[in-house]
């Protein structure tokens, strides 16, 4: 039972830093957290702990925990890498995936594209991640893979407003379309390619937009 509890509040403050209820550099109040959403002060500071080991905030001393500021150079860095680790994932898994992966992935963007129709955002990015997660469980490199996870864990607070960006979902569909077919084919480097230049494109117009309003 206290597992589940850490887990409901750690969703429920990560849900409410990516999609800007929290803004970067706002302090996070344990009393007022608890109340807004129900939670017992236990796992909360679990959560919180989580959040600060994830990145998602700062906890300072005889200050409290804040949500953590991440500089427009420090996100493009973080995209730059980001983009060359899971391109080399998908590589490395398109060599092992079988028809039941294929399946899961096209039914991953069934979902996504329902959900993008339907506006509901966390249900998008939560397909999302699992879209990406398939190539790096296949590539079957838990280093690849956990690397990844923590970059990928920096960007997590920005998707909500990159979501907001007109044309951006759709482009999201497109290039996971493009990587997805060449995935079908067994086509290792024109799929990892497609993947690199998906996430370099996700992280150039996110930036763009953060330089365009620095008062996100």
């Amino acid at each position: 039972m206290g597992s589940l509890k850490r887990e409901q509040a750690y969703q429920c403050l990560r849900d409410a830093i990516t999609f800007g209820k929290f803004k970067p550099g706002e302090r996070v109040v344990e009393k007022d957290i608890s109340e807004m959403f129900h939670l017992g002060r236990t796992p909360l500071r679990e959560a919180l702990r989580q959040l600060q080991m994830e990145g998602f905030i700062d906890v300072l001393p005889n200050r409290g925990a804040f949500v953590r500021k991440v500089s427009v150079e420090d996100l493009e860095h973080v995209y730059d890498v980001l983009a060359v680790l899971e391109g080399h994932a998908v590589e490395s898994a398109v060599g092992s995936m079988d028809p039941v992966v294929i399946r899961d992935l096209q039914g991953i963007e069934k979902a996504m594209l329902s959900a993008a129709k339907e506006k509901d955002f966390k249900e998008w990015l939560d397909r999302n991640s699992q879209f990406h997660a398939v190539f790096q469980r296949v590539s079957r490199n838990a280093v690849l893979s956990g690397s990844i996870g923590n970059l990928r864990r920096q960007t997590y607070r920005y998707r909500g407003l990159a979501l907001s960006i007109p044309g951006h979902v759709d482009e999201y569909l497109s290039d996971h379309k493009k990587i997805l077919e060449a995935a079908e084919k067994g086509k290792a480097e024109k799929a990892g390619k497609a993947m690199r230049r998906h996430v370099q494109r996700a992280g150039a117009v996110l930036i763009s937009f953060l330089r365009d309003n620095p008062w996100v």
